[in-house]
């Protein structure tokens, strides 16, 4: 396979198919936003402010979650110290208790691990809807929401895109063979 042939950025045709994806679904989502009629300032700043909020508290929580996994991370490394300086050739009583130590820590690290993913993924959505909230807030203070969807300057702007993709795919397309215009004129 030829370097970057399948990467949409670097193939033209798949660049365009992408963008008119993208521009299908942005329209999807500037119909459902506009569904409820348009949104209020209020309703913007309340939305962008209660994301804001969860980032914050979701950014603390994952703090914590990493430090208490790091505590007993450090105190399993203890513990294994622990038994290494025992001393005695039969350590079967301290491995027993070397073991609990480790398996209960160990399954505490699991399941913090497992928050933490699922707070960073927490973080990323709410960082989605900030995102969000400032862009309708941008496109209420433009007038957007008084413009018909097509007119939406967020699709204005990707419609162009898919317009430069297709002219740049059509520029770059190697001329149609015999074949196809003999395919062409059979059907007139």
């Amino acid at each position: 396979m030829e370097a970057g042939t399948d990467d949409p950025v670097e193939n033209p045709r798949k660049r365009a198919a992408y963008l008119k994806r993208l521009a299908a679904d942005m329209r999807k989502q500037l119909a459902a936003e506009r569904a409820g009629g348009p949104p209020t300032q209020a309703g913007l700043q309340a939305a962008l402010e209660q994301a804001e909020d969860d980032i914050e508290r979701l950014e603390a929580e994952t703090k914590k979650a990493k430090r208490l996994s790091k505590k007993r991370k450090r105190e399993i490394d203890e513990w294994k110290t622990w038994y290494a300086n025992q001393a005695g050739i039969d350590k079967t009583a301290a491995r027993a208790k070397l073991d609990s130590e480790i398996t209960w820590r160990a399954t505490e690290i699991n399941t913090l691990e497992a928050r933490i993913a699922q707070l960073v993924a927490d973080d990323l959505e709410a960082e989605g809807r900030v995102e969000q909230a400032r862009h309708q807030l941008d496109a209420l203070e433009a007038g957007v929401y008084d413009r018909p969807i097509k007119e939406d300057p967020r699709l204005v702007g990707v419609l162009e895109e898919v317009e430069e993709a297709k002219a740049a795919y059509k520029k770059g397309r190697p001329p149609s063979s015999p074949r196809k215009k003999r395919r062409k004129s059979a059907r007139k």
